[in-house]
């Protein structure tokens, strides 16, 4: 009987030591020390589709550049460097007039 007592405190103190463990893994959490926090400079102030600029997180670096459509049409499309919470990255913006020309919409 005492044996089985110690068995079942054991049991329950490993399932609560645990429990901690894998409910971070469920729900997506990061525990306490593993998120990277990401610096991101944006040359341009963000998405300016006006302004040439590139976007540094310190592992890359993006330029904004035009470049062909989803579409495979000849609609050219702005790929804008910016920042975001992972790092530098492109958000595709779609010039008035089709004008994206050097890397900026023209006015």
């Amino acid at each position: 009987m005492k044996r089985i007592l110690i068995c079942l405190i054991a049991i329950t103190l490993l399932l609560v030591a645990c429990s901690g463990q894998f409910s971070n893994k469920m729900t997506g959490q990061a525990r306490r020390g593993t998120v990277r926090e990401v610096s991101c400079s944006d040359s341009d102030g963000g998405a300016n589709y006006y302004k040439y600029g590139r976007a540094w997180d310190g592992v890359s670096v993006k330029y904004d550049y035009c470049g062909q459509g989803a579409s495979g049409a000849a609609v050219k499309v702005l790929y804008e460097a910016v920042c975001t919470p992972q790092g530098a990255d492109y958000v595709i913006h779609y010039c008035p007039n089709n004008s994206c020309q050097n890397g900026v919409c023209k006015q």
